[in-house]
């Protein structure tokens, strides 16, 4: 199952239809239940979740160790919420303002740049689980 804006209501109903999903799963690895919550335009979960910006802002600040922090944070609140998958982060790299599809969804142009902040956001989604 995967949740976008148009059947997210607010976390308490997502948490509660997890919840139901998971018991009548009745099997013994997970469900797998994922969401689109990259930060910035992409953000399926918002009500009373935390809004976290763009991912470019990562590239902008220059701390992977930020990155991952900030990953690591809005995966435990997506675990808490019932989510076993992210679809995040963008590991692409953007071709500047004429990249009207990935844009601020990308930390930057430098792949390097790129690379270390994927890398550290990923790690930040593995370690809340």
């Amino acid at each position: 199952m995967v949740l976008f804006d148009d059947n997210v209501a607010s976390t308490r109903q997502v948490r509660r239809s997890t919840a139901r999903l998971r018991t009548g799963v009745g099997r013994a690895w997970p469900l797998f239940v994922g969401v689109d919550q990259e930060g910035g335009l992409v953000t399926r979960v918002r009500a009373d979740a935390t809004r976290f910006p763009a991912f470019m802002s990562a590239g902008a600040a220059g701390r992977p160790a930020l990155t991952r922090r900030a990953a690591q944070a809005s995966a435990d609140q997506l675990r808490r919420l019932g989510f076993t998958v992210d679809f995040a982060p963008v590991a692409d790299v953007t071709s500047g303002p004429g990249d009207p599809t990935i844009g601020s969804r990308s930390v930057g142009s430098a792949p390097e740049v790129v690379a270390t902040h994927a890398v550290a956001a990923a790690r930040g989604y593995l370690a809340a689980g």
